[in-house]
């Protein structure tokens, strides 16, 4: 799904509410039917700059291996730190909140 609607990605951050007391970072992107479907996962520490940039690495990483485009439209929250990791690895992606 990811590979066929690269798009629009969206990037949340969940607030210690898994059983590991952990923030779940989640990556959702939405198909030509408006339906959404989750591209990936990941479990932090904090919620610094380092760890959101160790998690769009990551990502971006997932990008380039299985060769699917960087989104057009990056979607998050106000999180300034996310933010700016985010901008780090999607330069080129504009970012709405």
């Amino acid at each position: 799904m990811w590979k066929r609607f690269p798009e629009t990605m969206s990037f949340d951050n969940t607030y210690n509410t898994n059983r590991f007391k952990l923030p779940l970072f989640q990556v959702t992107g939405q198909t030509c039917l408006k339906s959404v479907y989750n591209a990936a996962f990941g479990l932090i520490d904090n919620e610094k700059r380092e760890g959101f940039q160790f998690l769009a690495e990551g990502i971006r990483q997932l990008n380039e291996k299985h060769d699917i485009p960087l989104p057009e439209a990056v979607i998050s929250g106000y999180d300034q730190q996310m933010k700016a990791a985010l901008d780090n690895q999607f330069p080129g992606s504009q970012q709405q909140i």
